[in-house]
């Protein structure tokens, strides 16, 4: 019974030994890149085995399911990763589940980048032209004078993000911009 006992000892002392300190996230960041987000987190050690799961849910009453994943194939990998994911239409939230080789879970603060503005249409004026920021899905923008006449409609690509139109031929006034999108359309009015 203490040879038992003993080598329970040795084995409990050795994997206390050998264990990796578990990962110590340093930061954990969404930014909007064209129709993409660009999921980026640093840690500040890394470990053969280590796995890194981005997860995603789209209300905050749902489960998170798996977005994305990365595991350490070296010690001498890089502490810094980053996945890019699809944007969506619905306001999206994510968190990251970090996995040591040891068996430890621990998960990041949940982020929601960029939540507002890419389901809005922003739009500001550069000299004579008209900068649109695109919600997520336009497929055409429109741009009436005060008095509601439709003075031009142009097609946007469908991964636009920004569109560019010259007002050089149009009144200065108050103008209405209409972007019409999958789900209807969104306005905004700005001083030319």
């Amino acid at each position: 019974m203490y040879k038992y006992l003993f080598a329970l000892l040795l084995i409990s002392s050795g994997n206390v030994i050998s264990q990796p300190l578990s990962v110590h996230l340093v930061s954990f960041t969404g930014t909007e890149t064209g129709n993409k987000l660009d999921i980026s987190w640093q840690v500040d050690s890394v470990y053969t085995g280590d796995m890194y799961v981005v997860e995603k849910r789209a209300d905050l009453s749902a489960s998170f399911a798996e977005a994305g994943r990365v595991t350490v194939a070296s010690e001498r990998a890089s502490k810094k990763y980053s996945i890019e994911i699809p944007l969506t239409m619905e306001r999206s939230f994510y968190r990251l589940k970090i996995i040591s080789v040891n068996g430890q879970v621990s998960y990041s603060q949940i982020i929601s980048p960029g939540s507002i503005n890419r389901q809005t249409l922003r739009t500001f004026i550069t000299g004579t032209n008209l900068m649109c920021k695109l919600a997520l899905g336009t497929t055409a923008i429109e741009i009436f004078g005060a008095n509601g006449k439709s003075l031009l409609k142009q097609q946007t690509a469908p991964e636009a993000t920004y569109v560019n139109i010259s007002l050089a031929n149009i009144i200065k006034g108050i103008i209405t911009v209409r972007a019409i999108t999958g789900n209807g359309f969104q306005v905004a009015r700005v001083l030319y």
